[in-house]
């Protein structure tokens, strides 16, 4: 990783650290979190380790200048203890900081577009040595996601709109479903054990 930081710098080799995560996410986690109720900033990293797992660790060097600077900017709002002890200060979201959220929320709508096709890229630089292991790990993982954000958000859409959405999911799945059967057919009476052409 020392090389990526020489050639790249910090921003650009963080996502791929244990406790990177793309630029921006972390304000946006922090609006979105105040947005439910006012919390306090170590309640914030806390919650951000345990939903990922470990997988995103940002730490209170990264936390609390944050908050410092959505205060100054008028997107939320600190109350409790001053000095150094800043874990003591609770922050909530202000009316700003909601439209601003707004704003965040729909261009990341637009982002996840984007997301995908550079995934596409990403292909590109996967070791065939790891795709078995990517296979079964990022399907799970897909499939907890999806069901996630089903189940989140389930009571703020109209019945007949998730209803459609769910069809079309399971219509994708079935997809799927066929591909990996006839690409496993296709294995099973090949005669070539060091792998084969995908059509």
């Amino acid at each position: 990783m020392r090389m990526e930081k020489e050639v790249y710098g910090d921003s650009e080799a963080s996502f791929i650290e244990p406790q990177g995560a793309p630029r921006g996410l972390l304000m946006y986690y922090v609006l979105h979190k105040l947005s439910s109720k006012p919390a306090y900033g170590y309640e914030i990293l806390r919650d951000i380790e345990n939903k990922s797992g470990g997988a995103w660790r940002p730490g209170p060097s990264s936390i609390y200048p944050l908050l410092k600077k959505l205060e100054s900017a008028g997107l939320v709002r600190a109350s409790g203890e001053e000095g150094d002890a800043t874990s003591h200060k609770v922050y909530s979201l202000t009316d700003k900081g909601a439209a601003h959220l707004a704003n965040i929320r729909r261009k990341f709508a637009t982002a996840g577009q984007k997301w995908e096709s550079i995934g596409r890229i990403f292909v590109e630089l996967v070791d065939p040595a790891d795709v078995p292991a990517m296979i079964s790990r990022a399907s799970t993982v897909r499939f907890d996601l999806t069901r996630q954000l089903v189940e989140s958000k389930l009571g703020a859409l109209p019945k007949r709109e998730m209803r459609y959405a769910l069809e079309q999911y399971r219509l994708g799945l079935k997809r799927q479903l066929e591909w990996v059967d006839e690409l496993i057919s296709r294995m099973d009476k090949s005669s070539f054990e060091g792998g084969f052409k995908s059509v």
